[in-house]
């Protein structure tokens, strides 16, 4: 009996896809930490009352952070790491400590969350709830840092100061979008159980709770559009921004999602501004629940945005998508990429040769393969040598896809091996 092909759960898709879902379920937990702490703060009788309705989702969003938020969390890191091992390694030769503090910020919340839990003490709950709260916002603070780095590599690597480049208006900007992502699903999360038990519920807590989510929604798509108009326009040209930029499939692409996303934000915001008219009184939990979808959505959607528009870029003039640095293309464009010092068959050159260079973004491959096998020998072939000078002006692969390294016996054995021939 033939094993079942489970190849496409661990292709890019499935990268790019928990990357993005640690994202957003990231921002939802911090923003909801946030809210809870500010609650407490304005109920301090009902805080230390285990039988308020702020326990609810505190338990809930223990759980969620323990059982979903960090296994996710470390898959994506898996999932990065295995995909793009020479993206990981600069990362990591950047920041070096700071990362340290992005991958232990999670882990951190969810000990001092369930301490949190656990303690009965007023004053130990006030502390590890604040301790929660921070290490939720350094999280985000220091992811958004990180995303700077992946989309504008340059400054960072021409600089030495770290803190002023925190501080720059890229950075800022950055954090400003995923912090305001964070508030807006923190505050409709938190307003789930409020509205359920709104008749135990002063109303005032349901109404601060809707007005921090519509301040976060306008003011997050009042920026994005901000930014998004004029690099659509044209007047910017910057790959940092994550608007469509690119040329090709991948700005198309940039191009959509960043419509989706602001658009998904002004619904938010004008759904949530009209709740707030009628003072929340017509704010259902399904309601609450479908605003949080869309919330999601629009937080997902920039993400993607800002990916496809600095494609076939990994690091846009430093590393391609698929792992090749731009100084190999460069220096050894034609040369044997490959151990040349063991023989090896034709067939199993041309698996490594797609293994390197195109699985990244071609997996399954037996959808490539199958296209190559309607296109011939001849043909692909030709289409190999073409993109063996992708990155020249003039070529129509150009921003579209990464050019092929290797000498002319690895191209063959590849285009054999997507043909299916011996």
């Amino acid at each position: 009996m033939a094993s079942a092909d489970t190849s496409w759960f661990f292709g890019p898709g499935a990268t790019s896809l928990v990357c993005t879902c640690a994202f957003v379920l990231a921002h939802g937990c911090a923003g909801s930490c946030w809210c809870m702490v500010l609650l407490r703060s304005r109920c301090a009788s009902e805080a230390r009352s285990k039988e308020g309705w702020l326990q609810r989702p505190a338990r809930a969003l223990f759980m969620i952070s323990a059982g979903l938020g960090v296994p996710l969390l470390g898959a994506a890191l898996l999932l990065f790491v295995e995909n793009d091992e020479a993206v990981a390694l600069s990362i990591r030769d950047a920041f070096g400590p700071v990362l340290i503090v992005l991958l232990a910020s999670p882990v951190l919340f969810v000990i001092c969350w369930g301490a949190f839990l656990r303690s009965s003490s007023p004053r130990a709950l006030r502390v590890f709830e604040v301790a929660a709260a921070i290490a939720a916002l350094a999280g985000v603070w220091v992811g958004a840092a990180v995303a700077s780095f992946m989309f504008h590599p340059g400054e960072w690597l021409e600089a030495h100061n770290v803190r002023s480049l925190l501080l720059s208006p890229r950075v800022a900007l950055d954090v400003l979008l995923r912090t305001g992502a964070a508030a807006c699903l923190g505050s409709l999360a938190v307003m789930l159980p409020a509205r359920r038990r709104s008749s135990r519920t002063p109303p005032e807590h349901v109404d601060w709770l809707g007005t921090s989510a519509l301040v976060a929604a306008l003011g997050t798509t009042a920026l994005a559009s901000a930014v998004w108009v004029p690099v659509a326009l044209g007047a910017w040209a910057d790959p940092w921004w994550g608007v469509p930029v690119a040329s090709g499939i991948h700005g198309g692409r940039a191009a959509r999602m960043a419509t989706v996303a602001i658009m998904a934000g002004v619904c938010v915001s004008l759904a949530l501004a009209l709740h707030a008219r009628a003072r929340w009184r017509h704010l259902s939990a399904a309601t609450a629940l479908a605003l949080l979808a869309m919330v999601a959505i629009s937080d997902a959607s920039w993400q993607e945005a800002r990916r496809s528009s600095v494609r076939p870029w990994a690091i846009p003039g430093l590393l391609y998508a698929n792992g090749t640095r731009l100084e190999l293309v460069r220096t050894e464009r034609r040369s044997p990429l490959l151990d040349t010092t063991l023989r090896h068959s034709r067939d199993w050159i041309g698996g490594q040769m797609f293994a390197r260079q195109c699985r990244a973004c071609h997996e399954p491959a037996r959808l490539l393969r199958q296209a190559a096998q309607d296109r011939g020998f001849p043909g692909t072939r030709t289409l190999l040598e073409q993109l063996r000078d992708a990155d020249q002006y003039g070529s129509q692969y150009r921003s579209v896809m990464p050019p092929l390294v290797g000498c002319d016996a690895e191209v063959d054995a590849l285009a054999r091996w997507l043909c299916g021939q011996p």
